[in-house]
């Protein structure tokens, strides 16, 4: 595939004036082609390229910064979930969704899930990273949620632009989704702490309320640093609106140090708001892990669980890792780990919710890892 950029003009046609070539056959650039706005803001617009057959159909999206000196070089790489997403087959500036004065981008992956379908939402800014911000799923299979996205415009004159996403498989006539709430956030939190355990730091909060609260990002920067950085890989999803209260945690394992840390909460329109930083050092009262010396799985702590449950897996190199929960019709509940890991002690936290967000019932589940040609199976209990 190939995408080919024509400068704006009274002279504007052939030949073009950028050509950018696909790396492979079947990789298929060029499927869905962008603005994505200034998403760096350093004054030049910038373009978004698809390429939904990327390795096996995972499919991947590239931004590539505009200026005097543009080249076919890609800036930023977004990488989908998994074999079969189709990941990078819409495109789209999604707006200013939380209005930071920087552009926004959206991704669909509407084979995700047996064309449950995603979509995904990355805020714009100068240090841009591939884990999305936020992320949506379609109602259920067969859908194809993601296949068409594009910003909407402020749709409810809220300050906020909003975005809509096309399910066109959706039963039995298609549907289209617009996201676009003028509720503020609305999460009361009665405790936000970072815990120093055995293998990390335990990163905790309840929520007391949670209204219009589509999830949250962990920030932890050195103490000695300026910049915060998010250290999720993906929106901790919000439980919705609750009266009796909601318990989160993360485990993050840094190396030894002084470390700050702060919390994020999204609303579904894209604002956010954020807590006050608490502390943590992880000293040599904590003894960090060498490389393993071979692939393990771990049984999950605590067994059985409720409402979540840490899973511990080691990689003696890096590799190329899933981990999948099932049911035990051997139906997919929850994706927690897709893509490359780095050798050492990992872990992954099941909040008992499946990939659409809902909370699934108590009874046994089979956690499965894979890395590499490494593939080993537990079973985990859920109470409630």
């Amino acid at each position: 595939g190939r995408a080919y950029i024509y400068h704006g003009g009274s002279t504007m046609g052939d030949p073009a004036n950028l050509t950018i070539s696909g790396a492979s056959a079947g990789d298929y650039l060029g499927i869905a082609v962008a603005c994505a706005g200034d998403i760096n803001g350093d004054h030049f617009d910038d373009v978004i390229i698809g390429e939904d057959g990327y390795s096996a159909n995972k499919g991947r999206a590239r931004i590539y910064y505009g200026g005097t000196g543009m080249d076919a070089v890609a800036d930023v790489t977004f990488l989908g979930e998994g074999a079969g997403n189709n990941f990078g087959r819409a495109v789209a500036c999604a707006g200013d969704v939380n209005k930071d004065n920087v552009a926004d981008i959206i991704i669909g992956a509407p084979s995700y899930g047996a064309l449950t379908g995603r979509a995904y939402i990355y805020f714009g800014s100068s240090s841009m990273t591939g884990s999305a911000d936020i992320t949506l799923t379609g109602e259920g299979v067969n859908s194809s949620f993601g296949e068409s996205v594009s910003c909407a415009g402020d749709v409810n004159n809220d300050g906020y632009d909003d975005i809509i996403i096309g399910a066109p498989a959706y039963l039995p006539n298609g549907k289209a989704y617009l996201y676009g709430e003028s509720t503020p956030i609305a999460v009361e939190l009665s405790s936000f702490t970072a815990q120093i355990q055995q293998d990390g730091i335990l990163i905790k909060w309840e929520a007391q309320t949670e209204t219009n609260c589509a999830g949250y990002n962990i920030y932890r920067r050195e103490e000695s640093a300026s910049d915060f950085i998010k250290i999720n890989e993906t929106m901790i999803l919000s439980r919705g609106t609750n009266s009796q209260g909601v318990t989160y945690s993360y485990l993050d394992t840094p190396p030894a140090g002084n470390y700050v840390y702060k919390l994020q909460s999204i609303d579904l329109d894209g604002s956010d708001e954020f807590t006050e930083p608490v502390s943590a050092s992880m000293t040599s009262l904590v003894e960090q892990p060498s490389v393993p010396l071979e692939f393990a799985l771990l049984q999950n702590y605590p067994n059985p669980f409720n409402p979540q449950t840490t899973i511990r897996f080691d990689l003696p190199a890096s590799a190329e890792v899933t981990l999948v929960v099932y049911d035990m019709q051997g139906r997919v509940v929850r994706t927690l780990v897709s893509g490359h890991r780095d050798g050492g002690a990992h872990y992954a936290v099941w909040d008992a919710m499946d990939d659409s967000g809902r909370t699934v019932a108590s009874g046994l589940y089979i956690y499965h890892l894979t890395a590499g040609e490494f593939s080993h199976i537990r079973k985990m209990t859920l109470l409630k």
